[in-house]
């Protein structure tokens, strides 16, 4: 069984009024809700088990998905207060059945083949393996620097290696993209 943790709990801010109602993982691109192309994403790569990680909203999240998404079993955790990313992961972790978990974002597509990226992290024997990607506009995301809160404290002993990939990736963290993800994802 290969499992994954989804954060799924943040305001989404940066997106003004489109988030006031509904959070920014069901925000709809074409028919359905961003989350909804992440989860078909992780069916489709062979994970049978998701932990939703969720906070703002997050009873909107549970009603529209229930226990399962096409065959996906979905079970979900509430961050009360803030926690920040590593926070988040953490209390994921507290409902995890399998010792490897993939951790991905809500609001991010970024459809790296599964099984390569286990292969490399198992090859290396790794504690941690994070997905590297290399979008257009890196200016927006910076260089690669580990979570503030999780993992510079958590990797002083471990071994932890990056997977670059060059293939597609869209945040909808900003209205810009968004809308851009309204034209590049309703095909699929």
């Amino acid at each position: 069984m290969m499992e994954a943790i989804v954060l799924a709990g943040g305001k989404g801010a940066r997106l003004g009024t489109l988030t006031e109602n509904t959070p920014k993982p069901l925000l709809k691109v074409g028919e359905k809700p961003f989350l909804e192309y992440v989860l078909a994403y992780l069916k489709k790569e062979g994970v049978s088990r998701v932990i939703l990680a969720t906070g703002y909203l997050h009873q909107e999240i549970q009603t529209y998905f229930g226990a399962d998404c096409r065959g996906l079993a979905l079970a979900y955790t509430i961050e009360r207060e803030l926690l920040g990313t590593g926070g988040a992961i953490k209390l994921a972790l507290s409902q995890a059945h399998t010792r490897t978990v993939l951790v991905l974002n809500g609001d991010t597509f970024f459809p790296v083949p599964i099984s390569e990226l286990v292969n490399f992290h198992d090859a290396h024997s790794a504690d941690i393996t994070i997905a590297l990607a290399r979008p257009r506009e890196a200016s927006r995301y910076g260089r690669v620097a580990l979570e503030r809160d999780f993992l510079p404290v958590s990797v002083k002993n471990l071994k932890v290696y990056g997977f670059p990939w060059d293939g597609y990736f869209i945040d909808i963290g900003i209205p810009e993209d968004y809308r851009k993800a309204q034209i590049e994802l309703a095909s699929i």
